[in-house]
């Protein structure tokens, strides 16, 4: 999608949001002198003369009555039908298109319009709304010249002398015609239903015959896509079949990340190349400099919730590295049938400076019967990516099959994966036996 500039947005939003609040006001105020002309009216006696009887004029002649209203009340009804639409269109999908609101375009321009036109006083209305049509038919001419067609201008053909010197190349090669030189994430954190621009810089390598699409996809947990943007270089204006060999183009891709996308998570970036006209469409093995076949991966960045969850209080357990253990809580542990899960809640304090494992361990009569060690969020979301105020739900699954009956225990902390050291754990400052959190008991009947 091409966007104008954000002052350009603001001045929409803005005339209809005054526009329905005058609204509002006014029909507020309608209803308030429709009820008081029907009070005087009852308080008002028929005046009898000599010659006739005078009765006080019902209120409706000279008051709106509430069903004046509805022509307005229907062009507010339909715009907020729509906005629930595209409210549930977004939290599936991720996105909408600016076409899905044309069909409400009619009422919010009433309603606007209205509003203005209740708002202000009489002698001020032509001026004012013409001064209004007249700039808003200069931006509708304005825009498809100032912001539309420059966005159809290709980008610059580029060489390798015009590529900055400390530039941290890939250099990925896709069947020895077009290399991959370099990727820039344009975002460190981002949340479901932003964008993520993404700037690639790609080089032919030889003449070709086949144009060429690009595909840059966001995956999220368990390594499901959460955002792609699927096109040709340039969105088209620099087909592959175009580019001589040495030629350069710097190419940003506006990725949206799904509405709906589970968050806390690290985000993959990968990018590569297919052909839209092969049949499944697989992506193009890329090659390393030494010609080995490596991931599309290219860069990463974490996706953060809207909202975090609120924080326990007070934690049941304090690490060392600037993580507490909100708490845990365990589902399903009532029988070695079901499907027992831990869920720990951890807390970061600042960022951690080493990535750590869970362990968890079940224990029967003083002896370990079981392990269930992994990273949280099952590796998704590491520790080192944590950062201060975060609050991160952490499931794990606890395998209960085959034990016999009796009373166990499950006790839990952190440890460094590759040391094996554990991280030193506390409660109410001071040092708990093994460095390890209680967790909870379970019972496993006969």
């Amino acid at each position: 999608n091409i966007t104008g500039p954000e002052w350009l947005y603001s001045f929409y939003r803005l005339l209809p949001r005054v526009g329905l609040i005058a609204l509002v006001m006014a029909a507020t105020r309608s209803l308030m002198n429709y009820e008081l002309g029907i009070m005087n009216y009852e308080a008002k006696k028929p005046v009898a003369t000599l010659r006739t009887t005078h009765y006080a004029l019902r209120p409706t002649s000279h008051v709106p009555r509430p069903t004046s209203l509805l022509p307005l009340i229907l062009h507010l009804v339909f715009p907020l039908a729509l906005a629930f639409s595209l409210a549930r269109l977004v939290s599936i999908e991720g996105g909408i298109q600016g076409r899905q609101i044309l069909p409400a375009l009619g009422s919010i321009a009433i309603v606007t319009l209205w509003g203005w036109w209740m708002i202000l006083l009489p002698r001020l209305r032509l001026p004012i709304l013409g001064g209004l049509m007249v700039l808003m038919f200069g931006l509708a001419l304005w825009l498809p010249f100032g912001v539309v067609a420059r966005a159809y201008h290709p980008p610059a053909l580029l060489t390798e002398a015009d590529l900055p010197a400390d530039l941290p190349r890939l250099d990925r090669t896709f069947n020895d015609e077009m290399k991959l030189i370099a990727v820039d994430v344009g975002a460190a954190v981002a949340r479901p239903g932003e964008r993520v621009p993404v700037t690639v810089t790609w080089q032919a390598l030889k003449p070709m015959t086949t144009d060429y699409s690009v595909f840059v996809h966001l995956i999220g947990r368990n390594y499901e896509s959460v955002g792609q943007f699927n096109t040709y270089p340039a969105l088209g204006l620099r087909p592959t079949t175009t580019l001589e060999p040495g030629q350069i183009i710097v190419d940003t891709y506006p990725v949206l990340i799904n509405g709906g996308a589970a968050a806390p998570t690290r985000l993959l970036v990968n990018v590569g190349l297919f052909n839209i006209n092969e049949p499944g469409r697989p992506g193009i093995p890329a090659l390393d400099s030494n010609g080995n076949e490596v991931s599309p991966t290219v860069g990463q960045l974490k996706l953060i919730p809207n909202i975090w969850p609120d924080a326990p209080s007070p934690p049941l357990a304090e690490f060392a590295d600037n993580i507490q253990l909100g708490q845990a809580t365990l589902q399903n542990c009532d029988s070695s049938a079901s499907g027992c899960t831990v869920i720990f809640t951890w807390l970061a304090q600042a960022q951690p400076t080493a990535d750590y494992t869970v362990f968890i361990q079940l224990w029967h009569d003083g002896e370990q019967v079981r392990g269930f060690d992994g990273p949280p969020v099952a590796g998704d979301y590491p520790t080192p990516l944590w950062d201060n105020g975060e609050v991160i739900v952490d499931v794990h699954p606890i395998d209960l099959a085959d034990l016999p009956a009796g009373e166990y225990r499950l006790v839990a902390g952190l440890y460094h994966l590759q040391s094996g050291t554990r991280l030193a754990a506390y409660k109410d400052g001071e040092p708990l036996p093994d460095f390890a959190v209680e967790v909870g008991g379970i019972e496993i009947g006969d």
